[in-house]
């Protein structure tokens, strides 16, 4: 479980999360789960949940974020009529490197969650035009199977919740959504931190915690707000 959240507002999105990673020996770790891209054609970001990054002995680690800027990097000057279009297309690409990095699409079971193996939102302008996807890598028992985009797509000003505690949403929800990007990133910042304040206290938040990281995504940029150390 971390804590992963975005909302829009119409001067843009912000998108933030909790930094801890807990490992099955114990250890917990402070890591990075959003990351921004700024090309030409667009500006945005996206945030990875469960297991973002794969490992296999005497290999170095699958990161799904890693391979996804590449991807975009290589994709994000071609054509494309929407945000899920180029996700999908990276997904396609991403999907066929994690076979290769899994003989027989196999990972281990112990390391993941019950259906997912990892999950994403992507916010960002593409020509111009604010969108939003969730991603899904599944699996079946340690099997993979094909990445999908998530049908349900909740009205952007929505508070989006990839993953974090609805508990919490029900402490710190306001009573309308932010009407500016500041207004939205003490709304997001103040969601994470109370996940963190509350890892003791509330089942859904005892695996959150660390540092808080929000990014924020313009037409003109994706940028930083409060950046990983």
């Amino acid at each position: 479980m971390t804590a992963i959240a975005s909302i829009y507002t119409t001067q843009g999105f912000v998108v933030g999360s909790d930094s801890l990673r807990s490992k099955r020996n114990g250890e917990e770790l402070s890591v990075q789960k959003i990351f921004l891209f700024n090309h030409p054609a667009l500006n945005g970001a996206h945030a990875w949940t469960n297991a973002e990054e794969i490992s296999r002995s005497n290999q170095p680690p699958f990161r799904f974020s890693q391979h996804t800027q590449e991807l975009l990097a290589a994709k994000a000057n071609g054509v494309h009529k929407c945000l899920a279009d180029l996700v999908a297309e990276t997904a396609d690409e991403l999907y066929k490197r994690l076979l290769d990095y899994c003989p027989g699409g196999v990972i281990d079971p112990c390391v993941l969650s019950d259906t997912e193996v990892a999950s994403a939102v992507f916010v960002a302008y593409l020509d111009n035009r604010p969108q939003r996807v969730n991603l899904v890598f599944p699996h079946h028992k340690g099997l993979l199977s094909n990445p999908y985009l998530k049908p349900t797509r909740p009205a952007l000003d929505d508070f989006f919740l990839l993953a974090g505690s609805l508990r919490v949403w029900e402490d710190v929800k306001p009573p309308a959504p932010p009407a500016s990007l500041a207004d939205a990133i003490d709304l997001v910042t103040k969601y994470l931190n109370r996940c963190v304040e509350k890892r003791f206290d509330y089942d859904d938040c005892k695996t959150i915690g660390g540092d808080i990281h929000i990014a924020k995504v313009t037409p003109q940029k994706a940028d930083w707000e409060f950046a990983p150390k």
